[in-house]
Parts: C-alpha cells; structure tokens; sequence
C-alpha cells in the first residue's frame, strides 16, 4: 500500500463460493473460490464498480 493508505478489508457474504474471474463477466473463465465468510483485502484501485 503506498502511504499511510490502510488495507481495504471485506468479508465474502451473500454467497456460498465467490468465484474470481479473469475479467469482470460471467462468462469468464474462474481463476479460483473464495468460501463465505472469508476475510479478504480488497484492491481498491483494481476493483470493478458493481462486480
């Protein structure tokens, strides 16, 4: 993280498994699984508005 930025943390909900995809749509190919309730950091200048 650059600066004194904290970390984004988040916790997977409202979905068993959440899949990480290669781009953000459907149809793309899943690069891995994150089970519910997994805490995750998130990339807040990678991440995609509403995906």
């Amino acid at each position: 993280m650059e600066g004194n930025k904290k970390p984004l943390m988040g916790v997977v909900v409202n979905c068993m498994n959440l899949n990480i995809r290669k781009e953000p749509t459907q149809a793309s190919r899943s690069l891995g699984i994150i089970g519910s309730d997994t805490v995750v950091k998130v990339c807040d200048d990678e991440s995609v508005s509403g995906f």
